[in-house]
């Protein structure tokens, strides 16, 4: 399925109740919500930048931060307030915070420094020119399902559409619950302890 095979299945479910740009509209605020609920391998993104400043931008599709690490650093979180306190030291940062659009590193670097983010990005959006992405490719039942759930909320008296919303729903649990097998594997999680608790 592809955007226009979308917004043809959902004008075939819903008649002609609602116009092109309305259908347009539904697929939208899907996508808004696979973005607040989704985090999968295909929403993770490593990218490379280097630190000349304080301040670095966020990418344009940026959703939420994994971890930030400068060489053989990761680097931890910090409140802005945190850093505001401690503005006048310099060195290799250790710290960041994130604030206005911007990631903030702490101390303020003395030199300039190769930054590796890794950090979930946003569903490509579907449109007219870019016609499909991962998600829809994957998973065009959940596309459909979410976007006849919210042509109820414009309207669409259907007494299918409470089950077309429970549908979305148990698919958006069933892809999260998904990919920790994808990323763990299934092999058990090694669980951290201190360099000298006692081996079992």
């Amino acid at each position: 399925m592809d955007y226009a095979e979308l917004l043809s299945a959902i004008e075939s479910w819903t008649g002609d109740t609602f116009d092109a740009n309305q259908r347009k509209q539904f697929v939208a605020l899907a996508e808004a919500e696979f973005n607040r609920r989704l985090r999968t391998l295909d929403m993770e993104v490593r990218a490379v930048a280097t630190l000349n400043g304080d301040y670095l931008a966020l990418p344009d599709d940026f959703l939420k931060l994994r971890a930030i690490q400068i060489g053989n650093i990761l680097l931890e979180p910090a409140t802005p307030q945190f850093i505001r306190e401690r503005k006048a030291w310099s060195g290799e940062p250790r710290y960041y915070a994130i604030t206005d659009g911007q990631i903030q590193f702490f101390p303020v670097p003395n030199d300039s420094y190769d930054v590796e983010i890794i950090y979930f990005r946003k569903i490509p959006a579907l449109s007219d020119t870019n016609t499909t992405n991962w998600l829809i490719e994957s998973h065009p039942d959940l596309y459909l399902f979410r976007s006849l759930a919210f042509a109820e909320t414009f309207g669409w008296n259907d007494p299918r559409a409470a089950g077309f919303g429970a549908a979305a729903q148990t698919i958006m649990e069933q892809i999260n619950e998904q990919e920790k097998g994808r990323r763990l594997g299934a092999q058990p999680i090694k669980m951290s302890r201190p360099l000298n608790a006692p081996r079992n």
